[in-house]
């Protein structure tokens, strides 16, 4: 939700009013999930391995943790898939830019 808000203001896609009305609708959809000290560390790790803007790394690492399958971003490596070992579970995430 945060990456959505930030591409719509920074493109001027939409006016405020419709952003917000967006993300409500999506409060209403999807599980948001919040960043925890656990996706800061696995952020770490992502940043080492895949070179990605700290904010992007502690997306990956929240969308990782919780169980998501695919990430859609406008400004990251169109269908890269991210793999990484979690408490010991194997844990698979591909990159989608919803505007190509």
């Amino acid at each position: 939700m945060n990456e959505f808000t930030a591409v719509c203001f920074k493109k001027g896609f939409m006016e405020h009013e419709q952003i917000l009305q967006y993300c409500e609708e999506f409060i209403s959809f999807f599980k948001i999930a919040d960043i925890r000290l656990i996706n800061i560390t696995t952020a770490f790790e992502i940043k080492k391995l895949y070179k990605y803007a700290w904010y992007d790394c502690l997306i990956i690492a929240t969308a990782l943790e919780n169980d998501c399958s695919v990430l859609f971003s406008e400004d990251m490596q169109h269908k890269q898939v991210i793999t990484l070992r979690i408490e010991r579970k194997a844990k698979k995430l591909i990159i989608i830019n919803p505007f190509v």
